[in-house]
């Protein structure tokens, strides 16, 4: 992941990282509620920062 002047995107680049953390951790049980909600939560995430990215690049 490429790390970005942008408070936004930095700050969310922060809390994917942190996510996939915690998803490592609960990796043993991939069928797990808890996994699958960190899932989801990383995958909104990286779509929001692909979202910022590109709005950026195209100014």
């Amino acid at each position: 992941m490429q790390y970005t002047t942008d408070p936004i995107v930095a700050r969310l680049e922060r809390l994917y990282s942190l996510k996939v953390e915690q998803m490592e951790t609960a990796s043993e049980a991939t069928d797990s509620l808890k996994y699958q909600v960190l899932a989801a939560e990383a995958a909104a995430l990286g779509a929001a920062i692909e979202s910022r990215s590109t709005v950026k690049l195209a100014n």
